[in-house]
């Protein structure tokens, strides 16, 4: 995967070793001229999408290896996103990515 980490940063951020969380999680430019990553850490959620407030689109971001949830979105998409976590229950909340 491209973006912002290798494999050991990101197995490293999950567990909570990482001394520079941000350098992984948030967007992150992915393969040149094809978008952006934008990983998340919610280690209690079921499930994460990216919300894109300008289209309507709703983007998956499967759980990962690591535990982190990855969305891939286009370069064509406006930077402005909103995550919509499903935690346990089901209880759901969106909110501005930190």
């Amino acid at each position: 995967m491209s973006g912002s980490g290798s494999g050991a940063a990101l197995a490293d951020l999950a567990a909570g070793r990482s001394s520079d969380a941000f350098a992984h999680l948030g967007p992150h430019p992915d393969l040149p001229g094809t978008g952006f990553l934008i990983r998340v850490l919610q280690p209690a959620a079921e499930s994460v999408e990216v919300l894109l407030p300008a289209s309507g689109r709703r983007i998956p971001a499967p759980r990962d290896m690591h535990g982190l949830f990855t969305a891939r979105v286009d370069a064509t998409a406006s930077p402005d996103y909103r995550l919509r976590v499903t935690y346990p229950g089901p209880h759901v909340v969106v909110m501005d990515d930190p």
